[in-house]
C-alpha cells in the first residue's frame, strides 16, 4: 500500500489518521451530548422515571432494528460519503428538535428524535469503524483500535461534562443547537480526509489475501460468525449488565451512597483507558484469537467474585479490571474481524455483531425483569459469569476435539 502511494504516503497517512480521529472526538463528543440532554430533558419533561426508561429503549430498539442495514450501507457507498451524510442527518434531527422544543412540543421533539437520531447515529458508528482498517497504519491495526476507543471515550467524557454545564444556563433549544455544532465539525473533518488509493488489481490482491487467510465468505457467514457474535454478544451484555445493577449493588448489599457508585463508575472509566493506552503499544500487536476467549473467561469469574467477597476495596478493583477487559475485548474482537473479513463485507459483519449484541442484551434484561427485585444483584453478576466461564469452556472443548478429528483423517491419509 505505501509504495503505491509513492513518497508522499508517510504525510498523507499521518494527516489521514489525525483527521479521522479529530471526527472521532467532536463526533462523540455531541453523540454524548445528545443522550445526556436527552436523558435530562425527558426527566425534567415528565418527572417520570418510566418516561425515561420509554426514551432510551425506544432508541435502543431502533439501533437493533437499524444495525443490520447500516452494515449493509456502509459495505455499499463510500464510507467517508456515508459519515457526512449521517452527520447531515444529525444535524437536521437536532435542529427540528429544538425547534418543537421551542414551541413547547417537548415529548414529541424528544421521543422523535431519539428514534431518528439513534438510527443517523448509529449507522455513523458503523461506517467510521469499518474505515480503520484502510486508515491504520501498516502493522498497527490494534494501536489504530485503540486510538479510536480512546477518542471516544475522551469526547464522551467531554460531551457529558459540557452538556451538564449547558443544561443549566441554557434553553432546551439551545443546547440542541449547541450539540449539533459538534457535527457540522465532524463532517468537515470527515471531509478532509484523504484514504489512501489502490490500483484495482492492488485492491483485488488484497481482499483476496484476506479470502486466502479466513475461510470463504460463505462459510464465514456461518459457523464462524456464530463464534464472532456469541462472544460479541456476552462482552457486550456483560457492560450492559454492569450499567444496569452497579447501583442496586452498592446502595442494598454494599450499604453505601451515591459517592461510592461514582467512584465505581469513575474507576470502570479508568479501566477503559489503561486498556486503551496499553493496546496502543506494539507489544499487544500480534496477540492471538485465544487471548479473546481468557479475556471472557477472566471476565466470567470476576462477574462469580461479587456474590463471594462484598466489600467496598474489593469491588473498586473488580470493576477497574472488568473495565479494561471489556475494552480489550471488544477491541481485540474488532481488530480480528478486520484481519479475517474481506474488506467488503466489513460494514455487515459489524452490523451483525451489533445486532445480536443488542439481541442478546434485550434477553438479558428481560430476564432481569422478570426476576425484578428478587434477584439480588451480585446473584445476577455470578450467574452472567457462569454463562461466560461455559461458553469459553465449551469453545475450548469443541476446538480440541476439532483438532484432534483433523489430525486422525491426516494419519489415516498416510
Amino acid at each position: 500500500m505505501s509504495e503505491a502511494l509513492g513518497p508522499t504516503a508517510p504525510n498523507m497517512r499521518s494527516f489521514t489518521t489525525g483527521a479521522f480521529l479529530a471526527s472521532t472526538l467532536v463526533s462523540n463528543i455531541g453523540r454524548n451530548a445528545y443522550f445526556v440532554a436527552a436523558t435530562w430533558l425527558a426527566l425534567l419533561e415528565s418527572n417520570s422515571v418510566q418516561f425515561v426508561t420509554l426514551l432510551l429503549l425506544s432508541g435502543k430498539m431502533t439501533e437493533f432494528l437499524t444495525s443490520g442495514a447500516a452494515g449493509f450501507v456502509a459495505d455499499s457507498v463510500d464510507r467517508r460519503l456515508a459519515c457526512v451524510a449521517y452527520d447531515v442527518l444529525r444535524i437536521l434531527i437536532l435542529t427540528i428538535a429544538a425547534f418543537l422544543f421551542a414551541r413547547g412540543w417537548g415529548t414529541a421533539a424528544l421521543f422523535g428524535s431519539m428514534i431518528l437520531y439513534s438510527a443517523a447515529d448509529r449507522g455513523h458508528l458503523t461506517a467510521a469503524q469499518a474505515m480503520v482498517p484502510s486508515i491504520a497504519p501498516e502493522g498497527a491495526l490494534v494501536a489504530m483500535n485503540s486510538w479510536y476507543y480512546l477518542f471516544m471515550q475522551a469526547g464522551n467524557f467531554v460531551g457529558a461534562i459540557a452538556t451538564g454545564w449547558l443544561l443549566h444556563r441554557c434553553t432546551p433549544s439551545l443546547v440542541l443547537g449547541a450539540t449539533s455544532v459538534c457535527f457540522v465539525a465532524s463532517s468537515t473533518a470527515t471531509v478532509c480526509l484523504r484514504m489512501p488509493r489502490c490500483s484495482d488489481t492492488e485492491v483485488h490482491l488484497q481482499t483476496s489475501i484476506r479470502a486466502v487467510d479466513s475461510p470463504s465468505t460463505a462459510s464465514f457467514f456461518g459457523s464462524a460468525t456464530l463464534i464472532f457474535a456469541a462472544a460479541f454478544s456476552l462482552i457486550y451484555s456483560m457492560g450492559m449488565l454492569i450499567n444496569a445493577l452497579l447501583s442496586s449493588f452498592v446502595l442494598k448489599e454494599l450499604g453505601l451512597k451515591s459517592f461510592a457508585f461514582g467512584q465505581l463508575e469513575a474507576t470502570w472509566s479508568i479501566g477503559s483507558v489503561v486498556a486503551c493506552l496499553l493496546l496502543t503499544t506494539r507489544y499487544f500487536e500480534q496477540m492471538s484469537r485465544a487471548v479473546i476467549f481468557a479475556i471472557i473467561v477472566t471476565s466470567g469469574l470476576a462477574m462469580m467474585s461479587f456474590a463471594v467477597v462484598q466489600t467496598f476495596a474489593f469491588a473498586l478493583c473488580q470493576v477497574v479490571m472488568l473495565g479494561a477487559l471489556y475494552n480489550i475485548g471488544r477491541i481485540l474482537i474488532d481488530v480480528d474481524v478486520q484481519r479475517t473479513v474481506p474488506l467488503p463485507f466489513i460494514g455487515r459483519m459489524k452490523g451483525l455483531l451489533q445486532t445480536t449484541g443488542m439481541g442478546f442484551g434485550a434477553v438479558v434484561y428481560g430476564f432481569m425483569a422478570l426476576a425484578g427485585d428478587t434477584l439480588p444483584a451480585s446473584t445476577a453478576f455470578g450467574y452472567f459469569g457462569v454463562i461466560m466461564v461455559a461458553f469459553a469452556a465449551a469453545v475450548y472443548i469443541t476446538r480440541r476435539r476439532d483438532r484432534r478429528m483433523i489430525h486422525q483423517a491426516q494419519d489415516e491419509k498416510q
